[in-house]
């Protein structure tokens, strides 16, 4: 196995880099979403929106949860940064 090749595998298979993924393309998936939707919302519309509220809040929480894990001096310092207010965290049950 080529070191490039090695590199890649290491990245997909790293739950920080997975979890970021899912974010980011449910971010888009969102964005997209919101573009086509109509003024007002429709029923559909609204469940499709708290769908992506949902597995947002659970992304984000798995993400702070995996982080919060690592226990390294400038991750804990990301965190708190990512975190102000605890705006992403104050659903989470310790």
């Amino acid at each position: 196995m080529t070191r490039s090749a090695s590199n890649s595998t290491s990245i997909t298979e790293n739950p920080v880099h997975t979890i970021l993924s899912k974010i980011l393309k449910l971010i888009e998936q969102f964005i997209s979403f919101a573009y086509n939707c109509e003024t007002p919302m429709n029923e559909e519309e609204h469940h499709s929106y708290s769908n992506f509220e949902e597995i947002f809040s659970s992304l984000v929480s798995s993400f702070f949860f995996m982080l919060s894990g690592l226990q390294s001096a400038p991750l804990l310092q990301f965190i708190l940064r990512l975190d102000f207010n605890y705006w992403f965290s104050k659903n989470q049950q310790v």
